[in-house]
């Protein structure tokens, strides 16, 4: 995926205005008039915003042309003649009026970069697996952009979505859904699939019947909802966040909470995933402080199948945790984990046999 960036002439506007598209692409937002300090990377998706740049502003974003950078978009007033020749002449052929809605500049941007959901997978999957994951991840970029404009969910994409997972890895195996899961390019993308395909696994060996399967798979297809409210930029982040920056990802629960309140077709046992999965038994979580009876069970399970891909996955060109160096982490919080679904977890993920199998795969797909 190319790197994007958004050119205006006050960064922290433009972050406001198209905080949607950052929703959905990783988006650096950069003030022009410190181009000539900090270069664009070449090779960088540039997409220029002319409202208020004045001269010394456009010679500035000329000085970052000529060293290299290409302006793919220019956001402008195409009744203003002499905005629209200035893009011309730094090449750009693809102009977005700033009248349009911004779906049209999402449209635009897709255009020139692909889907940011797209895996890239290899045909040694099988394929069943790739097309369920592909679904998957093509519901949960459709979820995010019903959820970033306020509109309502696409519930029975979704169910279908969950439905699929849970037939695929009841075929296939889960050890060659996680496989896939971890060479998806994104980390936010990667860690809900990882998430999914532990969590309809954990309810198959809890006996659980196929459709509490499906309901676990929704759960965990949405139980990060409210990240849509976090940039990918951060989110996606090679590194470690910054404080600030961690502040802000602990927020989701939060904004999962909002995002659903105006949708009520969502089971409430999702609902509840989707609020409370950080939530401890000793009442050291978030956002509400629960404590022991407080968390319902499908909460507890999904808090399992969570932390542990949180430690397990690849993340920054780093392989994570082997199962059992994860399990060994996770004993060390008896008092914050159920005892007895812990019990089946870890012989769910170290006696199966799937756990040293794909912890080899594994290192050979990882993105």
């Amino acid at each position: 995926m190319s790197r994007i960036a958004i050119v205006s002439a006050d960064r922290v506007k433009a972050a406001r205005r198209y905080g949607i598209i950052a929703s959905l692409f990783p988006i650096d937002f950069l003030d022009v008039k410190g181009l000539a300090s900090s270069p664009v990377h070449p090779g960088t998706v540039l997409i220029v915003d002319f409202l208020g740049l004045n001269e010394d502003d456009v010679q500035s974003l000329k000085a970052a042309l000529d060293s290299g950078s290409k302006l793919s978009i220019s956001v402008l007033d195409q009744r203003n003649r002499k905005q629209v020749f200035q893009a011309h002449e730094f090449g750009c052929q693809k102009l977005v009026d700033r009248r349009e809605s911004l779906s049209v500049l999402l449209a635009t941007l897709r255009e020139a970069v692909g889907d940011y959901y797209k895996p890239n997978l290899s045909t040694d999957f099988p394929e069943d697996i790739r097309k369920a994951l592909d679904g998957a991840c093509r519901t949960l970029a459709t979820v995010s952009l019903s959820a970033v404009l306020g509109r309502d969910l696409p519930i029975a994409k979704l169910t279908d979505a969950a439905r699929s997972v849970t037939e695929t890895i009841a075929k296939e195996g889960v050890g060659a859904w996680l496989e896939a899961a971890q060479a998806h390019h994104s980390h936010n993308y990667r860690h809900i699939l990882l998430v999914t395909g532990h969590a309809v696994s954990f309810a198959s060996d809890l006996g659980l019947s196929k459709e509490q399967q499906m309901l676990v798979a929704l759960s965990a297809l949405v139980h990060d909802l409210g990240k849509v409210r976090i940039p990918l930029s951060i989110l996606d982040k090679p590194g470690r966040p910054t404080t600030k920056e961690q502040a802000f990802i602990k927020r989701h629960p939060e904004f999962t909470r909002e995002i659903l309140k105006t949708n009520k077709t969502l089971p409430k046992a999702v609902v509840d995933v989707a609020v409370w999965h950080h939530e401890m038994l000793d009442g050291t979580g978030y956002p509400d402080g629960l404590k022991g009876d407080e968390i319902p069970f499908l909460v507890r399970m999904l808090t399992l199948s969570d932390i542990f891909a949180g430690l397990t996955e690849n993340k920054g060109g780093k392989d994570g945790m082997s199962p059992r160096q994860a399990i060994q982490e996770m004993a060390k919080m008896p008092e914050k984990l159920d005892a007895n679904l812990f019990k089946v977890f870890k012989k769910s993920v170290l006696d199966t046999g799937y756990g040293r199998i794909r912890r080899k795969k594994m290192q050979k797909v990882a993105i």
